[in-house]
């Protein structure tokens, strides 16, 4: 079993900051972890504790969940990455989102989609992530997720290093597989955007009539 993260607001760095400590859960090799206090600027939790892989028409396994993205702080952050950790191997990346293709994952609240990177104060954003593996054996039990981001806080350089990288949202698989009789089309009709995809989806199946966008890159 996972460890809750557990969050706490500490004292100031200095007067113009507000320090965000959060308790992050750090994995061992057996799967079991421990965690540190880390400052976090960036809150990140699933917007579903688990999913499922469902089987698609290209033969592979998909995992497809939400994060939610907060900034904590009084700052605007910038995202620089997402990488997708197997929690029993943190050291083995099974997918890493940046640029241009971490933003057309990025939703505003109100349900629009992301102009940029930047996280303002006080705001939030979704995240649709998808993964792919080549067989149900592939698809690992725990996830992690890796943040690297900067604070856009000019006053506070010295006391704050350029880019901060932390690990954060674990994230569970279920042994179960969706199957109902449906699978999600393979990477030739794979929805673009996260937009896309949510409305495409219908019953546990992907409308491959509603885009002629192509899948994401094969990270494996």
């Amino acid at each position: 079993m996972m460890k809750h993260i557990a969050r706490r607001t500490l004292a100031p760095f200095a007067p113009s900051i507000v320090a965000l400590m959060t308790e992050v859960f750090l994995p061992t090799g057996s799967g079991a972890g421990q965690s540190v206090d880390q400052f976090t600027p960036v809150l990140a939790s699933p917007v579903a504790p688990k999913s499922a892989p469902a089987p698609g028409t290209d033969g592979k396994y998909h995992v497809v969940y939400e994060l939610l993205l907060t900034n904590a702080t009084q700052f605007a952050a910038a995202l620089e990455k997402i990488e997708v950790l197997d929690a029993s191997s943190p050291s083995r990346a099974l997918a890493a989102f940046q640029g241009g293709d971490l933003v057309s994952r990025l939703r505003v609240l109100l349900n629009q989609p992301a102009t940029d990177l930047k996280i303002e104060p006080g705001s939030a954003r979704l995240v649709f992530l998808d993964l792919v593996f080549g067989s149900r054996a592939e698809v690992p039990r725990f996830l992690l997720h890796r943040l690297t981001l900067h604070l856009e806080l000019k006053e506070a350089a010295k006391l704050l290093p350029p880019q901060m990288t932390y690990t954060a949202a674990p994230f569970e698989i279920t042994t179960d597989v969706r199957s109902s009789g449906r699978r999600w089309p393979g990477r030739a009709g794979w929805p673009g955007t996260p937009a896309t995809r949510r409305r495409a989806r219908t019953g546990g199946r992907w409308n491959q009539s509603t885009t002629n966008s192509t899948s994401p890159s094969d990270t494996r």
